[in-house]
């Protein structure tokens, strides 16, 4: 069993095993579920709504695929820890357990309705669209398989029928939750990949604009998730090669720091008050990662791992609150 086990995907953790993602959005101004959204159309002046366009509309899809992914990742309340729940019952192995699992097929559908919901608009990139498909998909033949046996597994009838019928239904149950988790980690990656992108498209802009502070907190996040993900490779610290990777990774992120700092003194000379205070406490926030990683090589515990878990779960909750200057 390993020590380290994380699901960092997309710029994000959620407590110790997976992230709260920012989401796929284009501006800085996060809106009230957490994620960067583009601002408000303007409103015309015939008409009572604002109107919005297509860039808009596949932005909040995106954000909605974001907060769906989130859900399903989220350390003891996503699909893979109710997986390894019911597996703890044992069904089919000598040593069954009868204390019963956790989760249901409800939650599943909870998990899956941001997508449904926002789904029509599309994300403007096909493969992120057939990932959520799939993860709807699968999330709702695990449903359907899940839903007649809930009653039975509430109430454990395996303790009346010598687990005969959690025994007929194991495979089916078993196959449709790996091929959500399966899924679900198909979306992470396509998510990933068209975050990534359009990180890269705001870092072109935010340089060839002279703004620094955003410029370089992007890319200190970027060199944070970096950071993190490495850290599993490590294989329990066992991996040299991968820690040194992580070491080049954390030398790199010291030295942005430091122009983050400078970047925000100079906002501060420039205008006479200081900038958005969320820009400090991230700028804080990964220098206490960086510590964090360096404990973890000298006390390498899951306590300590998940301390490096909080400190980017932290910064990310403080890029998903925005820069409102």
């Amino acid at each position: 069993m390993r020590l380290f086990k994380q699901s960092v995907l997309t710029l994000s953790i959620v407590g110790a095993s997976s992230l709260a993602l920012v989401g796929c959005g284009d501006d800085k101004k996060p809106d009230a579920g957490g994620t960067p959204t583009a601002p408000a159309a303007s409103k015309p002046a015939a008409a009572t709504k604002p109107e919005i366009n297509d860039e808009q509309a596949q932005i909040k899809t995106r954000n909605a695929y974001s907060q769906a992914y989130n859900s399903m990742i989220d350390d003891n309340r996503s699909v893979a820890a109710y997986y390894r729940s019911y597996k703890g019952l044992g069904i089919g192995s000598k040593k069954r357990n009868g204390i019963g699992f956790y989760g249901g097929p409800d939650d599943i559908d909870r998990k899956i309705k941001p997508i449904k919901e926002s789904r029509s608009a599309g994300s403007g990139d096909a493969l992120l669209d057939s990932a959520a498909d799939a993860v709807v998909a699968s999330g709702e033949k695990l449903m359907a398989v899940w839903a007649p046996l809930d009653p039975y597994f509430r109430g454990k009838g395996f303790m009346e029928d010598n687990w005969a019928k959690a025994e007929e239904n194991n495979a089916a149950l078993s196959a449709a939750f790996e091929g959500m988790i399966s899924d679900i980690d198909k979306l992470g990656k396509e998510l990933d990949r068209v975050q990534d992108q359009k990180r890269q498209e705001r870092l072109a802009k935010y340089k060839a604009e002279g703004d620094m502070l955003m410029f370089n907190t992007l890319t200190a996040m970027d060199l944070a998730k970096k950071l993190v993900n490495g850290v599993d490779k490590t294989e329990n610290l066992k991996n040299k090669e991968e820690i040194a990777k992580v070491d080049a990774t954390t030398k790199q992120l010291e030295a942005v720091l430091v122009d983050l700092n400078k970047a925000i003194a100079d906002e501060r000379a420039k205008t006479g008050k200081d900038p958005h205070y969320n820009f400090k406490l991230i700028a804080d926030k990964l220098s206490t990662l960086i510590g964090g990683w360096r404990t973890l090589k000298n006390m390498p515990m899951q306590s300590t791992y998940r301390n490096v878990i909080g400190y980017y779960n932290d910064a990310i909750g403080y890029m998903n609150r925005g820069f409102d200057r």
